[in-house]
């Protein structure tokens, strides 16, 4: 049996598995397929223990031809009343093939996910000799050229595990730290789009790992069907042929999302309530006010009292010319990152203010890093802040994220080497009441931006199994909507204290919760352990929120800066051309640092050329492409050559490379297009450009060219044709 789209043939048998998947004469599947499943499905009984199924269960099995597609039918299975539909259909007006399914579950049992359709791709990477990529959405996306890297030492804590409670953080979780839907592999010879239109956003397991027989592309969608229940699905997942790379895959993508996603905030242009700081994009300083990094002691610093910072501040806003955002770091009274209590700050609310009140009247901004909806017991940081016996007394063990057992476990977040507490489920009114009383006070000290969600990862809200809350023992979308009826009332309450401040959360926000978390810290940074991270979060939503670079901690131990003594450079250069804020992590000496998390005392970037480098960005981005950076669309750009490549080297010697003029396209509102350039490096580069340009200049337009030169330290900008972009290559690909 098979299916057939334009190019590609999908071959099935008469079990319901997908023997081949060949786009033109390239197999996409990995060999063996014949013994891999259509499906697979968790059930769990009222004990909370697994009941695992799949294809191979079932001892009926029917076929049916439906029009241009095929439906499968599974009943039969030996010890479970549970049918299953699975329909795929081709599309002919788009071309692509789509998969669905329904689900007849009159069994005791829940079901908890579902992993449907099961794709295997051979081991054709770039790393074993072949030319084949996968694109991953995590951290606002990446390359896995090298699928073997995440299972190195260096990767340690970031590796493939099934996603489950408790959760470890940095994984593929849709709505999460997986902010967008969507995987691609391609390589030099084919490649696919593989991607869940699910605009009701039900929690997904969207993850890679290597298998016995290739790489696994697993989409798990965690259903919480009820026992003798029903489901039909409301969403399709699409494969589609054609793709080259992973701009491609963006472009579908961000099509999808324009026209069907029901979460998306107004476009910025169209916002009546963005704040004007915000449209003037800051220079966002981080440091802390206690201790030198996220562990360790934590005695007040150089910068406490908070006024001992206001020369720093200053003098970064006379250098880059720039409103600042100061973004402070254990600035709780309570504990560093001791959530869900904040408040007051440290050394007490009068002395907190009138630094607020200072920064202001130089025309700067405040902002706070708080820590999300997990629950704090113990501090390890600062031992004398102690909530046990509180929770014990309000029989708060009752709201927090259970596992299926029931059992309560530790929160694998930050516990530890800094706290020890749980993960707070939102569907407790207690965790709504809780947030609301802590941002209310941070409202009324002033303050312009609230990161209150750190650790809430995407605006993520952990996987709960719990009987006690009112949602169903398995997760399932129940959990997305009681995260947006927080961020709801979050916004009620920021209109109700008629306030402008924004709200984040750590790495950007997922796509469920982007009308609440308007500007975040990214976490990007976190791919270099395994990957070759790329802007693909900017490329589908840019119109709609931007983000800061963020406070890349961790960044120092993957790419060391003694041997990458331009990586901060790089990092500034990466974040502009992705539109997003840039951002300088204070070490004590008032210096931009290598990231938060190194200390001190360690060798920092060389300051005069990385002052001159962002004085050059900002200033570009503040002119020429303002209009493009704060309200366009970033597009394919046309192709160039350097003569070269710039190497960031990872601690264990491997090695990303990036072009060593990075580059990005833009189309405004009015469709103009441009494209920019930086050279981070230490020194001047010619630029050959695939098609000719006209360089854009302070002092105006020049003559069209094939070639330029771009200083060390320096940007460049040149006018595109209305068309010019169209099948070429894009500039961050090697």
């Amino acid at each position: 049996m098979e299916l057939n789209t334009k190019h590609s043939v999908m071959r099935f048998n008469d079990q319901g598995t997908v023997l081949s998947y060949r786009i033109g004469n390239v197999e996409m599947l990995a060999a063996r397929a014949e013994e891999r499943p259509l499906f697979s499905m968790r059930l769990r009984d009222e004990a909370g223990n697994p009941v695992d199924v799949d294809t191979f269960s079932f001892q009926k099995i029917a076929c049916e031809r439906t029009g241009q597609g095929l439906t499968f039918q599974f009943s039969g299975q030996e010890q479970w009343n549970i049918m299953v539909r699975a329909h795929i259909m081709v599309n002919p007006q788009r071309d692509w093939v789509e998969f669905t399914m329904d689900i007849k579950n009159d069994t005791d049992c829940y079901v908890e996910y579902i992993d449907y359709p099961e794709m295997t791709v051979p081991n054709h990477f770039v790393s074993d000799g072949g030319s084949g990529k996968l694109f991953w959405p995590a951290m606002e996306g990446c390359e896995i050229w090298d699928p073997s890297q995440r299972d190195s030492e260096l990767s340690a804590g970031f590796q493939y595990q099934p996603v489950g409670y408790p959760s470890k953080g940095w994984e593929g979780f849709y709505p999460g730290p997986v902010q967008m839907q969507y995987m691609a592999f391609y390589s030099d010879e084919a490649g696919f789009y593989f991607a869940a239109h699910d605009p009701k956003h039900h929690p997904k397991a969207i993850e890679y790992h290597r298998t016995d027989y290739g790489v696994r592309m697993e989409y798990r969608t965690f259903l919480a069907l009820d026992k003798h229940t029903e489901y039909t699905d409301s969403f399709h997942v699409v494969l589609k042929d054609g793709i080259r790379d992973w701009m491609d895959a963006a472009e579908l993508y961000r099509e999808y999302v324009n026209t069907s996603s029901p979460s998306l905030p107004q476009k910025l242009s169209e916002r009546e309530n963005l704040p004007e700081w915000l449209k003037q994009t800051p220079m966002v300083l981080i440091y802390p006010v206690r201790g030198e990094k996220d562990t360790g002691q934590m005695e007040p610093n150089c910068f406490f009292p908070y006024e001992n910072a206001l020369p720093v501040v200053d003098k970064y806003a006379r250098e880059l010319d720039t409103q600042i955002l100061v973004l402070l770091m254990h600035w709780e009274g309570t504990a560093p990152w001791a959530p869900p209590y904040i408040w007051p700050p440290f050394g007490g609310e009068e002395i907190f203010r009138r630094f607020v009140d200072k920064v202001h009247a130089s025309g700067n901004l405040v902002g706070l890093y708080a820590s999300g909806i997990g629950w704090t017991d113990e501090s390890v940081l600062w031992p004398e802040y102690q909530k046990k016996q509180y929770r014990e007394e309000h029989g708060l063990i009752d709201i927090m994220c259970a596992a299926p057992d029931q059992s309560v476990p530790h929160s694998l977040i930050c516990n530890g080497p800094i706290r020890w507490g749980y993960d707070m489920c939102p569907a407790n009114p207690f965790v709504t009441d809780c947030v609301l009383q802590e941002i209310t006070k941070v409202i009324d000290s002033n303050v312009d931006y609230l990161q209150y969600f750190d650790q809430n990862l995407g605006g993520m809200s952990e996987l709960c199994y719990s009987k006690k809350h009112g949602h169903l023992p398995v997760h399932g979308k129940w959990a997305v909507d009681a995260m947006n009826r927080l961020y709801s009332e979050v916004g009620k309450l920021i209109l109700d204290k008629h306030s402008e401040i924004v709200i984040g959360c750590e790495a950007a926000a997922a796509e469920s919760y982007m009308r609440m978390l308007t500007f975040s810290d990214l976490r990007y940074n976190i791919n270099f352990c395994f990957a070759k991270p790329i802007p693909a979060y900017a490329y589908v939503y840019h119109q709609y929120l931007f983000n800061f670079m963020g406070n890349a901690n961790g960044f120092n131990a993957a790419i060391p800066g003694d041997r990458n003594p331009l990586s901060l450079h790089f990092r500034m250069a990466y974040s502009f051309v992705a539109g997003d804020v840039l951002t300088g992590v204070l070490n004590g000496r008032g210096e931009l640092f290598w990231d938060w998390g190194t200390v001190w005392e360690t060798k920092g970037p060389h300051q005069t050329t990385l002052i001159r480098l962002v004085q050059r960005l900002l200033r570009l981005r503040k002119g020429l492409a303002r209009e493009y950076l704060l309200f366009g669309k970033m597009i394919r750009p046309i192709s160039y050559q350097t003569g070269g490549v710039f190497r960031l080297v990872r601690k264990d010697d491997t090695v990303v490379e990036y072009p060593e003029v990075l580059s990005s396209a833009w189309e405004g509102e009015d469709g103009r297009r441009v494209q920019l350039f930086v050279n981070f490096t230490d020194s001047d580069k010619t630029v050959t450009l695939e098609a000719s340009c006209i360089p854009v200049t302070e002092q105006g337009d020049l003559e069209p060219v094939l070639e330029m030169k771009v200083g060390k330290f320096d940007v460049a900008m040149v006018k595109l044709g209305t068309s010019t972009c169209d099948n070429q290559e894009f500039s961050l690909e090697i």
